[in-house]
């Protein structure tokens, strides 16, 4: 039946003419098959055309052709055949049993067919719609900018997308006609039959970082999702890490370049919140490397007397202004003497310049470099304190030399008698000025630990003996009694000693009771014997030491009084000590301010 007819029958009034169609056509048939068919042909005709209206236009129609062919056909068979009437009858009974069954039939017929062509249309639609959502997702994946790959279960690819192409530098022809172990290394071969068999598992999906082969022999790091489906293909999305690589490998060096740095370095948000403190930054605010800095606040990474100008100051300036009072703040710490730092801050902004990210900090420990100036200012210092004795000390000596260098030229400049010649007080001078230049350079042997002694066994009695009696003039002149006190047990022992270095020890000790002690006073040089050594020591009756002046006695340029008859360069102490502990003693002082002084030092025995 065409579809134009299809129409037209859809509307009740034409089917309903068609029913009245077919009873005229079923007379007109009888009465031209009568001739043949006899008396019986209008009830076979009856059943014939409502069957044909029933199966074709429903079954409304159908009973309508039933209800005016049956008394039509009754007449005309009583009329026109002589049927008897009663014969009539059955014979209708019967056609209107048959006609209700056929109707009956075809309202059965018609019901399923209208089943079935509802179930058509509804498969119709699903596979219209499967067809639409079906290009719809074939659009999408062919428009998505990750690569997607369909493949069967023995791997070998049976959908690719344009994305996926592109990636690996292949035609479609290309890659549907090659498996995935062909576009991975194959060291992931054993791991992608291991993903296989992890994915047969129902739900399953799995994630992960791959490497594939392009065409041109390079390979590309990807990020892969993937799964089997119900019929057993294996898809995959696949997206391109090559840039998040870069980007990552970047911020590592990045992260790695500000662990590694020697600086506080820190980053906060734009709350003051920190977000970001490096190794360094860890350790000068007493942190564990595993500290979520995060739990902070930038203000505790300062002193707390600190605390309040970062709230106050800091943080308020770069919430209200948006910029870091960086000068302020480096001013402020200045005040402080107790914080070794140096800090620079700055902003992080958006590629604008206009929002503001977050904020850092800077902070560099200037400790050392403070130690490294502190230094530099005491080696200065000590320079000064050097010139200040070369331009004293050996001035004084040099302008005597000059003045008994007259003399000798000038014989009749001299008007008075004098106890020595010029050439014994130049001589002096001379020994004078030996002694500053050796002692210069043997403090600079002691202080850079360079300073070397010979030693061998010697006399102990004999050593001290000797020390006293080059000393003794000296007293004398100066009218200082000195004394030697040996312990009997000393006469037998030896000293593992340089016996040139020892005897200056002695000469720096005694010469300094003898310029600290008035004239008629006394001097005691003592020899003990110890267990593991020998035990000196150089008493006076002078001025003593006060107890806070005790702890610098040993410092080089350190003067014990002012009332001393000659001031020394104050190195020979300092020498004397660093001579003694290079053999391997001991020196120290007790002092009693108005009753003298007595140094102590131990040599090892022999």
């Amino acid at each position: 039946m065409s579809a134009h007819a299809e129409r037209l029958l859809k509307h009740a009034a034409i089917r309903y003419l068609v029913a009245i169609a077919a009873v005229v056509v079923a007379l007109i048939l009888w009465l031209l098959l009568e001739p043949w068919t006899g008396g019986g042909a209008p009830f076979a005709l009856t059943f014939a055309g409502v069957l044909a209206v029933s199966l074709l236009v429903g079954v409304g129609p159908g009973f309508l052709t039933l209800a005016l062919s049956l008394p039509l056909a009754a007449y005309l068979s009583v009329t026109r055949t002589g049927t008897p009437v009663s014969q009539v009858a059955s014979q209708g009974a019967l056609a209107t049993a048959d006609g209700i069954i056929i109707l009956y039939l075809a309202w059965l017929e018609r019901r399923r067919r209208r089943s079935l062509d509802d179930a058509n249309r509804e498969l119709r639609r699903l596979t219209d719609e499967a067809e639409q959502s079906e290009a719809h997702a074939r659009q999408i994946i062919e428009l998505s900018p990750d690569a997607f790959f369909l493949a069967d279960l023995e791997a070998r690819f049976t959908d690719v997308n344009r994305a996926a192409c592109e990636l690996l530098g292949y035609t479609r022809e290309e890659l549907l006609d090659k498996t995935i172990f062909e576009i991975i290394p194959a060291s992931d071969a054993q791991r992608l039959k291991d993903v296989r068999d992890d994915l047969l598992v129902p739900d399953a999906i799995q994630k992960g970082e791959w490497t594939l082969k392009r065409k041109d022999g390079t390979t590309v790091p990807v990020d892969a999702s993937a799964n089997i489906l119900s019929d057993g293909r294996w898809q995959a999305f696949v997206r391109d890490i090559t840039e998040r690589r870069r980007i990552e490998d970047q911020r590592q060096v990045f992260v790695s370049l500000l662990d590694n740095s020697v600086d506080f370095i820190g980053v906060a948000d734009p709350g003051g919140k920190p977000i970001y403190l490096n190794a360094a930054g860890r350790r000068m605010v007493g942190l564990a490397p595993d500290f979520p800095v995060e739990t902070l606040q930038i203000q505790e990474c300062y002193p707390p007397d600190l605390r309040p100008f970062v709230t106050d100051v800091l943080l308020k300036t770069m919430l209200e202004k948006g910029v870091w009072s960086g000068e302020t703040f480096f001013q402020h710490f200045q005040t402080h003497a107790r914080i070794p730092v140096s800090d620079t801050h700055f902003m992080i902004r958006d590629a604008s310049g206009e929002r503001v990210l977050g904020m850092g900090t800077v902070t560099r420990d200037i400790t050392d470099r403070r130690k490294v100036e502190e230094a530099l200012q005491r080696a200065v210092a000590d320079r000064n304190d050097v010139l200040r004795i070369v331009a004293h000390d050996l001035r004084n000596p040099l302008s005597t030399i000059m003045m008994e260098a007259q003399i000798l030229e000038s014989p009749g400049l001299v008007t008075v008698k004098r106890d020595s010649t010029p050439a014994e007080v130049i001589l002096r001078s001379v020994k004078r000025m030996n002694q500053l230049i050796q002692d210069l350079l043997d403090v600079a042997l002691v202080e850079a630990g360079e300073l070397k002694v010979e030693q061998a066994r010697h006399s102990a009695a004999a050593v001290v003996r000797e020390a006293v009696e080059s000393q003794a003039t000296i007293a004398a002149d100066s009218k200082i009694e000195i004394r030697l006190e040996i312990d009997p047990a000393i006469r037998e022992v030896w000293c593992w000693c340089d016996h040139k270095r020892l005897l200056q020890v002695f000469e720096n000790l005694i010469g300094n009771a003898i310029k600290f002690t008035e004239a008629g006073g006394r001097i005691t040089v003592r020899g003990v014997s110890q267990e593991h050594d020998v035990l000196f020591s150089v008493a006076d009756t002078g001025c003593g030491i006060e107890a806070d002046a005790l702890p610098h006695v040993f410092e080089r340029f350190w003067q014990a009084s002012t009332h001393a008859r000659h001031m020394g360069a104050g190195l020979g102490l300092p020498v004397a000590k660093g001579i003694v502990e290079a053999h391997g003693g001991r020196m120290w002082v007790e002092s009693v301010p108005g009753r003298g002084s007595t140094f102590y030092f131990t040599i090892p025995k022999s």
